[in-house]
């Protein structure tokens, strides 16, 4: 009980401060409690070794992680109910040289509470192109907030689509998605979960990351298929996603087709100490004469009063 109090008391803590990522670091005869918060690392607290290894076998424990294993990485995840409410904790493991565990918490919280989307146009230049389709990819550093705005666009689409995540491991537990999880020692990576998913007939797909070509090749025929993929890359610019998905082994050709905008976003600091989201949208023009054509068939039955508005924002683009 008294160990439950102690980790209740330096979660709680650090979600009243919106602290980003705490820090479980070995130190020679103890551990530091650190907190990251706007960039910034603060010391919290030190714990003596033998509490320190109780308190990472719970908290592994509540991840759904291996207790036995103190070497080998490993990430887990949970749902923290306290006073703040509930609050997704993605967890992350390693054993440094010595047999040394070094925990790793991220906090993901509700959009609304870690950056100012409204009257941002460049968020509205996003949403414009929810309905386009195809693929959006989002690049930024860790900790940018690209799942938060990944699973804010797709939630403003229930429940006229049905939205399909695939992630390692799930960031955000949200009932009105299917969600997998990539489990690589069960033979369930990215790309086989993806092409298996394919059958459960989603309208979206949420791919936690880009990181292999066979992953990048199944997402691309996703977006072709007509299928709207909300993606993360690694890329230091929203220029840079077209650059890594050729990296990836995809084509000109399809990447014209494929990918309908690219997005590299940043959480700036304040002097209110609220992060501001900072975002650069790419738009890919896909400048294609059948899809004119199609654009205007659909203009017309909107003008003739055939289909509604929201039934010609949907279908517009194909």
């Amino acid at each position: 009980m008294e160990l439950e109090q102690r980790m209740n008391g330096i979660i709680e803590n650090a979600i009243s401060s919106k602290v980003s990522d705490l820090f479980l670091m070995p130190k020679l005869d103890h551990y530091q409690v650190l907190y990251r918060c706007s960039d910034k690392y603060v010391d919290y607290e030190e714990l003596s070794r033998e509490d320190s290894v109780k308190l990472i076998s719970l908290i592994k424990y509540r991840a759904n992680m291996l207790i036995s294993e103190h070497r080998r990485p490993q990430n887990g995840s949970m749902v923290w109910e306290g006073e703040k409410g509930k609050i997704n904790l993605r967890v992350a493991s390693v054993g440094d040289f010595l047999d040394r565990e070094a925990v790793v918490i991220r906090f993901i919280y509700e959009a609304d509470t870690i950056s100012v989307i409204r009257n941002n146009s460049e968020w509205e230049k996003i949403k414009g192109c929810l309905y386009r389709r195809g693929m959006i990819a989002f690049a930024g550093p860790m900790g940018s907030g690209k799942t938060t705005s990944i699973y804010k666009l797709a939630k403003s689409l229930i429940p006229e689509w049905r939205v399909l995540s695939i992630e390692d491991p799930v960031e955000i537990d949200d009932d009105d998605f299917l969600q997998l999880q990539v489990n690589e020692e069960a033979g369930m990576d990215y790309s086989n979960l993806l092409k298996s998913s394919l059958r459960h007939r989603p309208d979206v797909f949420i791919i936690g990351e880009i990181r292999d070509a066979k992953t990048a090749e199944i997402a691309v025929q996703a977006a072709l298929s007509g299928h709207l993929v909300l993606t993360t890359v690694h890329a230091q610019s929203a220029e840079g996603v077209k650059n890594r998905l050729r990296e990836l082994g995809i084509g000109d050709s399809f990447l014209e087709q494929a990918l309908t905008a690219s997005v590299y976003q940043r959480l700036v600091p304040t002097i209110t100490g609220k992060p501001r989201l900072i975002l650069d949208v790419e738009i890919n023009k896909k400048t294609n004469l059948n899809q004119n054509k199609w654009s205007k068939k659909i203009q017309e039955l909107f003008e003739n009063g055939e289909i509604t508005k929201e039934v010609f924002e949907e279908f517009k683009f194909g």
